[in-house]
């Protein structure tokens, strides 16, 4: 990559607005951004979201990745809805 890489990680509304939301830069073990990986590199990331607001109803977990300069999605994943965006949960609000 030449660029920093950032995620998003989003709660989404039945009807695909985003209810809530979270973002980072992704760093490796030794605090270095993307374009400064050498070779294919793991990043551990916590990321928290407040859910506490929001209202009963159901919402997927998306996560994008996107480029932390231009802020242009990644290219489709596998399983994507959209570029870089991929649903890797459900939540159900009481």
């Amino acid at each position: 990559y030449d660029q920093p890489i950032a995620v998003s990680l989003r709660l989404q509304a039945a009807g695909g607005a985003t209810a809530a939301q979270v973002d980072s830069v992704l760093w490796n073990d030794v605090g270095e951004t993307a374009e400064r990986w050498r070779a294919p590199e793991r990043s551990r990331l916590f990321l928290e979201l407040d859910a506490q607001e929001l209202p009963a109803g159901d919402y997927s977990i998306v996560l994008l990745a996107y480029d932390a300069v231009t802020l242009a999605p990644l290219p489709a994943l596998e399983g994507g809805i959209d570029p870089g965006q991929v649903v890797v949960g459900r939540l159900t609000v009481p």
